[in-house]
């Protein structure tokens, strides 16, 4: 234990000390006077040694704050019993709380009712056994916002050892919009399956390499194929033969290859392609080459 000493407190009774022995004629005392005095100047250095301490690591902690309360996700520590002992910005306007009023409550509080049992039985188990812990990566969460509102997340925790035992560090993230976004691709593409599936021409896709990206019924029943059968293949060794039943195409001259080469939409009405079981039969098609960002097709 550390007990500040004021400097004048000290060195003021060892000054009126030597005076008086001076006055008595016992400066033979001297010497240890002056280990008193040493001491005395030991002890307010040591002071002052453990303010600037302190200082430092106020300053350490306030950093710290600054950059958690920066941070992009809501993040909060809370005690091995799930009692929240500090949270960032973002935490209270995540989940709706005014400033300070998730300290001392239970992290409970933020997890829908109808889950909360089975919730302390998680928590009580990760305090076991705590380890970093990515949640929520193919798993859906729900949270809770203060006026009883739930809306997705993804949860990741980790754990320090502090004198006062296990803190678990909680980092939450509103996946809500990702969710939505992710939800209506699902609904765009079914709708792009559909239209292409009641096509009555086969239609195939290729990326920049002349693999088959996909191919509808249509299209593979004509080939005498299923599309799994067709995708992630080379369309060209597969099925096109050429100019003629007995002529093969070379793969320089493949006209829808040569079509994604050039950046040019074509059509083509006397090719041929070739059925799994090897017949041939004539075929007219057009090719449009389309960009993505992550590729030609």
């Amino acid at each position: 234990m550390l007990i500040r000493v004021e400097r004048d407190a000290v060195l003021a009774p060892v000054e009126a000390t030597v005076r008086t022995m001076a006055g008595l004629g016992l400066l033979g005392l001297m010497p240890f006077v002056g280990v008193l005095a040493w001491s005395a100047r030991r002890l307010a250095r040591t002071d002052r040694e453990t303010e600037q301490a302190a200082r430092r690591a106020h300053a350490a902690d306030e950093q710290l704050r600054h950059l958690i309360d920066a941070a992009p996700a809501a993040v909060m520590i809370t005690d091995a019993d799930g009692r929240i002992l500090s949270v960032n910005r973002e935490t209270e306007q995540t989940f709706g709380y005014p400033d300070g009023a998730l300290i001392g409550q239970s992290v409970d509080v933020l997890i829908p009712e109808r889950f909360r049992a089975a919730h302390v039985g998680q928590r009580e188990g990760y305090v076991r056994a705590p380890s970093p812990r990515p949640m929520g990566q193919g798993r859906h969460l729900l949270a809770c916002r203060r006026d009883g509102t739930e809306f997705s997340v993804e949860i990741s925790l980790s754990h320090v050892v502090t004198p006062e035992g296990v803190a678990i560090i909680v980092i939450a993230r509103d996946v809500t919009d990702r969710e939505r976004e992710a939800q209506e691709r699902s609904r765009l593409l079914h709708q792009l399956r559909l239209l292409l599936e009641s096509t009555a021409g086969g239609i195939f896709g290729l990326d920049s390499e002349g693999r088959c990206t996909f191919i509808n019924q249509t299209g593979a029943a004509l080939l005498g194929y299923r599309p799994d059968e067709l995708v992630g293949r080379v369309l060209h060794d597969v099925v096109h033969q050429g100019h003629s039943a007995h002529t093969p195409h070379l793969v320089e001259a493949c006209p829808f290859l040569e079509s994604l080469r050039t950046d040019t939409p074509c059509r083509f009405d006397d090719d041929f392609f070739r059925r799994s079981d090897g017949q041939c039969f004539a075929a007219g098609y057009t090719t449009s080459p389309i960009h993505d960002p992550s590729d030609t097709r």
